[in-house]
C-alpha cells in the first residue's frame, strides 16, 4: 500500500518530467523523430551537391542542384519544345484523368458481369488473376511501345482508334490508299522502256 507521501513525490516527478517515468515492465514512450524526415531529405541533397561539386560523376549523367533549378526555371518561364509547362501537366492530367475513365468504364462493368454470370467469370477470371498482380512499371515500356504516345494512345485498344495498337495492323486513310508512290527504276532495266 502507498502513502500519501509516495503519491506526491510520484505527482512531483511527473510534473518535474513532463510525464510519468517508466514503470518496470512498461516500455518507454517513442521519441519523438518526426526531424529525422527532414534531415533525410537535406542528406540527399547534401550527397548530391557534393557528388557534383567533386565530379565524381559527369554532369551530364547527374547534373548539380543549380543546373537542374535552373533549368525547372527556364522550362517554367519560356516552356519546352513549344509548349508552356502548364499545357504539359494538363496534357498529363487529361491523360491520366481519361486512362482512368476508360478503366472504369471497361474494369466496373466486366467486375458485375464476373460477379452475376458464373460463365463470364470463368472465361475472364484467369486473365485477370494474371493480371493482377504485375506491377504497371513493369509493363508500362510494352504499352509505350505498342500504344505510342500522346493523346491518340488512350484509344488505341478499342475498336474505333484510327490505328490498331498492334505493328502492322494500322488502317491505311482512305487517301493514303488511293495514292501510289511512284516505283524507282529497278536496277539494270531502263527507264524509258
Amino acid at each position: 500500500m502507498t502513502s500519501a507521501s509516495d503519491e506526491r513525490e510520484r505527482a512531483e516527478e511527473i510534473e518535474a518530467t513532463g510525464g510519468p517515468l517508466p514503470v518496470e515492465g512498461r516500455a518507454r514512450p517513442a521519441p519523438d523523430v518526426r526531424w529525422l524526415g527532414a534531415v533525410s531529405v537535406l542528406g540527399v541533397f547534401a550527397a548530391w551537391y557534393l557528388v557534383t561539386a567533386f565530379a565524381l560523376v559527369p554532369p551530364v549523367l547527374l547534373p548539380g542542384p543549380g543546373a537542374v533549378l535552373a533549368a525547372f526555371i527556364d522550362i517554367a518561364a519560356h516552356g519546352y519544345r513549344d509548349t508552356t509547362l502548364w499545357e504539359d501537366g494538363a496534357a498529363t492530367l487529361w491523360r491520366c484523368g481519361a486512362g482512368f475513365v476508360l478503366a472504369c468504364l471497361t474494369g466496373i462493368p466486366l467486375g458485375l458481369a464476373m460477379g452475376h454470370n458464373a460463365t463470364t467469370r470463368a472465361a475472364v477470371d484467369y486473365i485477370v488473376q494474371f493480371m493482377r498482380p504485375l506491377p504497371p512499371l513493369s509493363y508500362l515500356i510494352l504499352l509505350i511501345l505498342w500504344l505510342g504516345t500522346g493523346d491518340a494512345s488512350i484509344s488505341r485498344p478499342f475498336p474505333s482508334s484510327p490505328r490498331a495498337p498492334w505493328p502492322g495492323c494500322a488502317r491505311p486513310s482512305s487517301s493514303a490508299s488511293r495514292r501510289r508512290a511512284p516505283s524507282a527504276p529497278r536496277s539494270g532495266t531502263s527507264s524509258a522502256t
